[in-house]
């Protein structure tokens, strides 16, 4: 910081930002009961802005003594660079945010994680004896970051994660779970082991379903990794300002179901994508995105709102590698509805699990249309789950989707970005 400060000095007439973190990892991949490796892992380095005649340029280096050197890189880029920007964040007071750090995680050794891999095996055993555990990973990592530019702010946090997947095989049938927290607390193996247990257990006697529309009950995994391949680019202002967004325009409209309230919020109390600020210093806050089905707001970084004379929603994301970009934080889903996952899977006549999809990175995050190849999906017959399916496909728009939730449950829990719980989409089509 000291280095920092000087060069700020010394270069007082140019804008400048540094972006500064560094991340260690700890993690311990196992095949069987073997240890296939063990990996500890440290990263660090500075990005620097510099804003020239109202362009910026950026250059970064992982070496604290080149750091002056980085900013003559960044003024040199900035004469070139087509990113137009007039300045940097002012100071906020930024808000204190709860159980996103917890120093067991940042200290956590090699040999510590070994020991949530037997823990695991050893609940898998509980569950049934000739559960064998296929693929195991446990990783650790911490993050340091800070951000200093010259309107004066000076801004650090630090953050933790722990994350696992377990793939569990039972015959001829496996079933694989993930879980990633921020604090040991939420850390739960008897979760992953359970469900892997039920999961690998209820897949034998795959059988092919007949296409047609039905209700479909979608696990958050799933639907995270769909939303990320069409909703997230389509909220995206940089997107919208491109003409990359079907978005564009329909602020105000309808784009939802009534009761369907979508919120993006990088202050959630133990929230994996919680930070005090955003990549570009900005206080992180609270942006509703979908209020009962209409769309509220798009999410900006710095440099986006600027272009349309608007205040930023704290959603500038990256490391000090590259310039900001646009994501997502914690994304909430709430709906005015939601039971137990046994009460909703009772009051279906006809449809399907989807615990597991291929292909969400396929989806056009314009249009909003995807296929999705059902890897472990369950038929739902009169109210109970009746057997496994094989060789089925989920087609449809995502947008359409939205304006076809039925009901939640109340299983809420975090995957990537998204909180939320199993949801309930009625008339949807699947292809046997």
């Amino acid at each position: 910081m000291d280095v920092i400060f000087d060069v700020m000095k010394k270069y007082k007439e140019v804008p400048l930002e540094f972006f500064g973190s560094g991340h260690k990892s700890t993690s311990v991949d196992m095949l069987s009961d073997k240890i296939v490796s063990s990996d500890m892992s440290v990263t660090k380095g500075v990005g620097v802005k510099a804003i020239v005649c109202g362009r910026a340029g950026f250059a970064y280096t992982t070496d604290a003594s080149f750091i002056e050197r980085a900013v003559k890189d960044a003024i040199a880029n900035a004469k070139y660079s087509e990113l137009k920007q007039d300045g940097f964040p002012e100071i906020q007071k930024l808000k204190k945010i709860k159980d996103i750090y917890d120093p067991k995680i940042y200290d956590m050794s090699p040999e510590e994680l070994v020991n949530f891999s037997v823990k695991l095996r050893e609940s898998l055993k509980v569950e049934n004896k000739d559960i064998k555990v296929n693929h195991s990973v446990f990783e650790a990592g911490s993050t340091d970051n800070f951000l200093v530019n010259s309107n004066g702010i000076s801004y650090s946090a630090k953050s933790t994660g722990m994350s696992a997947m377990v793939e569990a095989v039972y015959k001829d049938s496996s079933g694989s779970v993930s879980i990633g927290t921020p604090t040991i607390k939420g850390f739960d193996v008897c979760y992953l082991s359970q469900k892997a247990a039920r999961l690998a257990m209820s897949g034998v006697g795959r059988k092919n379903i007949k296409s047609a529309e039905q209700s479909v009950v979608i696990d958050s995994d799933v639907l995270e990794s769909l939303l990320e391949n069409t909703l997230y680019p389509s909220i995206n202002a940089d997107m919208v300002q491109k003409g990359q967004s079907s978005l564009a325009g329909k602020i105000g409209q309808q784009i939802g179901c009534s009761g369907l309230d979508i919120i993006d919020s990088g202050i959630v109390d133990g929230g994996l994508c919680s930070s005090a600020f955003d990549r570009d210093g900005t206080m992180s806050q609270e942006t509703s995105i979908m209020s009962s089905g209409a769309l509220d707001s798009f999410i900006y970084n710095h440099v986006a709102a600027s272009r349309e004379g608007k205040k930023s929603t704290g959603n500038a994301s990256g490391g000090f590698g590259a310039m900001s970009s646009i994501l997502p934080t914690n994304v909430m889903l709430k709906f005015s509805e939601s039971m137990k996952f046994d009460k909703i899977i009772s009051e279906i006549k006809d449809g399907i699990f989807i615990y597991e999809t291929m292909g969400a990175h396929t989806a056009n995050h314009i249009t909003g249309d995807f296929s999705l190849s059902i890897n472990k999906g369950f038929k739902i017959i009169d109210g109970e789950i009746a057997y496994p399916v094989k060789n089925a496909m989920f087609a449809g728009n995502v947008f359409e989707l939205l304006k076809n939730v039925s009901c939640f449950g109340d299983d809420v829990r975090q995957s990537g970005h998204l909180i939320a719980p199993t949801i309930v989409f009625s008339g949807q089509k699947i292809v046997g």
